[in-house]
């Protein structure tokens, strides 16, 4: 039976428009699964970008603008993505990474069509920390070995004691009648952490006491093994040499000691701002006004610098195996091009953080961190904060800073994003990364020092 007329078109019509129906949806299947999506703040049809994360914890919430997106978990992670994936037309959105009992990872994100932004090195850290208190009482001068295992301190009475963090079995008092009513100005630990010059000044005259930590019946004054010995203010054991000894004396000569050899050689004079970098020390040599570098292998100086003031906030700073020298010096860095040439690098500084790979070095200006990288001869700021930061390290595999001001201490990305305040109402006098995800804190209130380490 025929169709009207009428009928035909009817059919001819719905079957058109069917047709054009699926033509749209293949088309709308076809650029959807091209990354193509319609954005409605713009009202226009967009190719996506790709937002991976990179993040080590499982069962993480993602968060775009405040809402909660399904986001890919990829299981072996390669090149071009990361654990976790959110696909997203371009623009800008505040980016929120969550898990239940650790500080969300905030960061503002820019999407681009047809692009991947990565976000790197997102760590979380607990809400509330697992806190230890180490010591806790009226403490003088104290010092933090070079592993990072042991603390050496004078209470009030100047008895030395030595804490190990990692046996933890508490204190160890050493006996010497000598050290009451003395000042303990300073201690100087070798590269095992196992000895530690402690440096004690009477008057005019300042002596020195080496303390094996290891065993202690084998510490002596270095006047009882050497009696003919100088009056060390500064010293520094030799990389190479836990018993051989670089130091200057109250009258500015500079020494090198060999313990079990009994031999004292004087090697220069007018030393000050004296610091050691592998194979080389570095100081000032006053009424000369130089800047020297001595090879400690072959016992030879050569000038590095001539005719230089030297400053209150006078600084040496070598980097990439003592190839890069810079000082700082009346609140300015300069690299030192020649014995003659200084290359400004900032002004209004602080203070000097040097990098963990010792190639660069962050700085303190006003309320800002700014970073320079030695191999880019570059320089860039991390960040702004509210207060003066007074102690800064690498930290969390150096892809973090772990900071501190004078009331708090946090972690920030070296980019500067996510700053995240660990620990706030301090005190704080430094910040020490010690490994195992751990951090020192050491802070004074009243008359009480309290070294606490925290598990992040």
């Amino acid at each position: 039976m025929e169709l009207s007329l009428p009928r035909k078109i009817l059919k001819y019509t719905i079957d058109v428009l069917l047709l054009i129906i699926l033509a749209a949806a293949c088309v709308s299947i076809i650029f959807y699964a091209s990354g193509y999506r319609l954005n409605f703040k713009t009202k226009k049809i967009q190719k996506t970008g790709l937002l991976v994360i990179d993040c080590r914890e499982n069962d993480l919430q993602i968060f775009i603008d405040n809402k909660k997106v399904k986001s890919k978990r990829n299981v072996i992670p390669s090149v071009i993505s990361a654990p976790y994936s959110v696909t997203l037309l371009p623009g800008e959105y505040d980016l929120s990474v969550n898990k239940e009992g650790k500080v969300p990872y905030e960061e503002r994100v820019k999407i681009s069509p047809e692009l991947i932004t990565r976000v790197n090195y997102v760590v979380l850290f607990p809400e509330n920390p697992e806190e230890k208190i180490l010591i806790k009482k009226d403490i003088g001068q104290w010092s933090l070995s070079p592993d990072n295992k042991k603390i050496v301190y004078a209470d009030n009475n100047n008895d030395i004691y030595v804490y190990d963090i990692e046996k933890k079995e508490g204190e160890k008092t050493v006996e010497n009648a000598f050290f009451k009513n003395k000042v303990i100005s300073g201690y100087t630990w070798d590269n095992d952490g196992r000895k530690v010059l402690i440096n004690i000044r009477e008057s005019k005259n300042y002596f020195n006491y080496l303390l094996d930590t290891s065993n202690p019946k084998n510490s002596f004054f270095l006047h009882e093994k050497l009696s003919f010995a100088p009056f060390l203010e500064q010293t520094f054991f030799s990389e190479r040499n836990s018993n051989e000894l670089f130091g200057v004396a109250n009258n500015g000569i500079l020494y090198n000691i060999k313990l079990t050899l009994g031999i004292v050689t004087p090697l220069d004079q007018n030393v000050s701002d004296l610091i050691q970098n592998n194979n080389y020390l570095f100081y000032y040599k006053k009424g000369a006004s130089q800047l020297i570098q001595f090879d400690i292998n072959i016992l030879k100086s050569t000038v590095l610098m001539k005719d230089i003031k030297r400053s209150e906030d006078f600084f040496i700073l070598p980097l990439n195996n003592s190839k890069s020298i810079f000082v700082q010096n009346e609140g300015r860095i300069f690299l030192v091009e020649n014995s003659e040439t200084l290359t400004p690098i900032d002004e209004n500084v602080s203070k000097i953080f040097p990098s963990k790979n010792n190639r660069s070095f962050y700085y303190a200006k006003g309320f800002e961190i700014w970073f320079y990288d030695e191999t880019k001869k570059k320089k860039e700021l991390v960040t702004r904060f509210g207060n003066t930061v007074i102690d800064l390290e690498e930290y969390y595999d150096n892809y973090h800073l772990l900071y501190a001001t004078k009331n708090s201490m946090g972690v920030i990305k070296k980019d500067g994003a996510n700053n995240i305040v660990i620990k706030d109402n301090l005190n704080i006098e430094t910040v020490k990364d010690i490994g195992k995800n751990q951090v020192l804190i050491i802070e004074q209130k009243d008359k009480e020092k309290s070294f606490v380490v925290l598990g992040l």
